[in-house]
């Protein structure tokens, strides 16, 4: 079975448990207008309402195989949650994506799967503590290697489902 992806779609996102307290589980809706060609999707996605929500829309990529949707909404620039729990936007900062990864439930009709931010963060998992950090870092002998880093994401979960 094909999927028709072109058209309009409604959906949510989730925020996930690595979110505060106030924020996680939180929704935030949007409406994307979608295209399809060949597998490739394109087209522009307006959140609308809920947790999360910020005025610019955002531009959509991505594809679909099978049963499986990828794709990245991008905003114009970066937002983030400051630490009283407020949605600042940073106009300076680069555009802003999230990735989106799921598959179509045929039961209800609509996407289901997690999305994640790179929050452009890196750990050194040699370390305990920044003392160890700044000790590795001014060690003349250390090497860094990529497997000493991994990048910090934050995630959740989406549902989208069409309109019309």
């Amino acid at each position: 079975m094909r999927l028709e992806i072109t058209g309009t779609w409604k959906g949510y996102f989730e925020f996930g448990e690595g979110y505060d307290e106030g924020i996680a589980g939180k929704k935030g809706y949007f409406i994307a207008t979608l295209t399809e060609k060949n597998g490739v999707i394109e087209g522009t996605s307006q959140d609308t309402e809920g947790e999360g929500v910020v005025g610019e829309p955002a531009t959509v990529k991505g594809f679909i195989e099978g049963d499986m949707i990828s794709f990245v909404k991008t905003y114009p620039c970066k937002y983030f949650y400051d630490e009283d729990g407020n949605l600042i936007k940073d106009a300076e900062a680069g555009p802003h994506e999230v990735t989106y990864v799921g598959y179509f439930n045929s039961g209800t009709l609509s996407f289901t799967g997690n999305w994640e931010i790179d929050t452009g963060l890196n750990v050194n998992v040699r370390a305990e503590n920044i003392d160890d950090v700044l000790a590795y870092e001014n060690d003349q002998n250390y090497i860094p290697h990529p497997s000493d880093y991994y990048t910090l994401y934050d995630t959740g979960t989406w549902e989208l489902w069409r309109v019309k």
